[in-house]
């Protein structure tokens, strides 16, 4: 499936001791399902005369009620096929999270790849109960 792309302009993953470091690289690559490219650096340091600039984007306004909504039916689509569903609050609040962090692909993912998939193993163990 398609990942949510994420830029990050952060310290080291190493986080702390540079032994391991292919280790940690590849466990975190893997829990987070993506891969992480460093730019080469010369052994000198910083290059003072490199430029720097601006980017400008066009920023979307999000509709914040959108993952309440969309949680709130798909929620009630599952409870009416008689698969109950606790703490829709909460569920919401991650959602919500998500979405005002990562936009609208990082939303979608989250359901499409968590979400989702909880709530259809939730059912299919209902169904073995039954």
């Amino acid at each position: 499936g398609l990942c949510p792309r994420v830029l990050g302009l952060t310290a080291s993953f190493v986080n702390g001791a540079m032994s391991g470091v292919e280790e940690k690289r590849s466990k975190l690559e893997s829990l987070l399902q993506s891969r992480i490219f460093c730019p080469d650096v010369k052994s000198g340091g910083f290059d003072q005369q490199q430029a720097f600039h601006r980017v400008t984007y066009n920023k979307v306004d999000l509709d914040l009620a959108l993952p309440q909504l969309a949680v709130e039916n798909l929620v009630r689509s599952v409870e009416s096929d008689g698969v109950p569903v606790k703490e829709l609050r909460k569920l919401v609040g991650r959602l919500s999270f998500v979405f005002e962090s990562l936009g609208l692909a990082g939303f979608n993912f989250a359901l499409r790849e968590g979400i989702i998939p909880q709530l259809q193993a939730h059912a299919e163990k209902m169904e073995e109960i039954r």
